[in-house]
């Protein structure tokens, strides 16, 4: 199973979703929870590597434990840079530099980022306070990674 924002998703459905594109690859495959980078004997790129063996150009996925705040807030950020036109490499490393620069910060029970609207609302006292002392250290960014195509 993959569990996605919408629910899970068996392998069975994933494979059957494939064959409907007919052919037609996912431009990038997004895979935010902790590790997905990390491969084994069984796969040497996780599942991000088994998302460009499926087919995808590129995927994105973790090395590490990632802290679901600040994975939660980089996604969100990494997809409105996408959103402007932005290259996915190009995405990446702005993604990256608001998080070292101090520009994803709290403020309250929100997560803000260099654009006007929030990247995260509502955040609990226990989120608040791991993410109280900021984001720019490099676990909370670095284990990110891009695999595949970079535009």
């Amino acid at each position: 199973m993959i569990f996605s924002g919408t629910g899970p998703v068996s392998l069975a459905r994933f494979a059957a979703l494939r064959q409907r594109r007919q052919g037609v690859p996912l431009d990038l495959f997004s895979l935010s929870a902790c590790r997905t980078a990390l491969g084994n004997s069984d796969s040497e790129l996780g599942f991000s590597g088994l998302a460009l063996q499926s087919g995808s150009r590129s995927a994105l996925g973790t090395l590490w434990y990632v802290d679901d705040v600040a994975a939660a807030a980089f996604f969100i950020q990494f997809y409105r840079h996408l959103d402007r036109g932005l290259p996915k490499a190009e995405a990446l490393q702005r993604t990256r530099s608001a998080f070292i620069d101090g520009q994803v910060r709290l403020q309250g029970d929100q997560l803000l980022g260099p654009g006007p609207q929030p990247l995260l609302t509502d955040l609990t006292l226990a989120e608040q306070r791991r993410v109280s002392r900021g984001l720019q250290h490099p676990f909370y960014w670095a284990g990110i990674e891009l695999l595949g195509t970079p535009w």
